[in-house]
């Protein structure tokens, strides 16, 4: 059950996206069989149920140079540190969420959020972050994972888990500011006309971003 609801009336479910960049230019894609045919598709997921609790913690730090010894003061302020977005979901094999069926298994279906998380390093020999958005309650937050934690809940009698809830944590993304083009060249371009998925997010990062409970930086 979500603890916000959408502002359309309508449920939503979160959902993940995969990118390649920092600037969250360039999907991930995967390729699946869709009509009897392989096709490329942006690399994403949408969660079977809703997180009951989602924590988001900003921190600020302070400098200490010059600052007086024995006394109240924190210091300098220095920067403001990554935002912490924590939560948990729930992975369902029962059947018991018919609409989410043809997700498959408890495996698959961490198999497919490790994909959105991680992507393998070339050689096999490890795992590297991929850059995250996160959609929720019709708001976008750019990020990438720093914990994965899977508790399994209910087993198979084979041992296969049925069910299992996954622990998340994911700090927010600073992305690299994009070159000023002249106006005569944003002209040419017609302005700030959304195009596709891909504006549709550069037009989330000024009016959502991290505007969860009415709190921005």
């Amino acid at each position: 059950m979500s603890i916000l609801g959408s502002g359309t009336g309508k449920k939503e479910f979160m959902t993940f996206q995969a990118f390649e960049d920092v600037e969250f230019k360039s999907m991930m894609q995967e390729t699946v069989k869709q009509n009897g045919k392989e096709e490329s598709v942006p690399l994403s997921y949408r969660v079977m149920i809703n997180p009951d609790q989602f924590s988001k913690s900003m921190s600020v730090s302070y400098s200490q140079e010059n600052a007086m010894t024995n006394s109240v003061s924190v210091g300098r302020f220095a920067n403001m540190q990554p935002i912490d977005y924590d939560f948990s979901l729930v992975l369902d094999g029962t059947g018991v969420v018919p609409s989410f069926q043809e997700k498959g298994s408890v495996k698959k279906q961490l198999n497919q959020l490790k994909k959105i998380f991680f992507k393998e390093v070339e050689g096999g020999i490890g795992y590297k972050p991929n850059y995250v958005s996160i959609t929720y309650c019709d708001e976008i937050f750019f990020c990438v994972i720093t914990s994965f934690k899977t508790d399994y809940q209910m087993f198979n009698p084979d041992g296969s888990p049925l069910r299992a809830k996954v622990t998340c944590s994911f700090k927010s993304v600073c992305m690299k500011e994009p070159e000023q083009e002249g106006e005569d060249d944003q002209a040419a371009k017609g302005g700030d006309k959304p195009d596709g998925f891909l504006d549709a997010i550069s037009m989330a990062k000024d009016k959502v971003l991290d505007s969860l409970f009415e709190l921005s930086i």
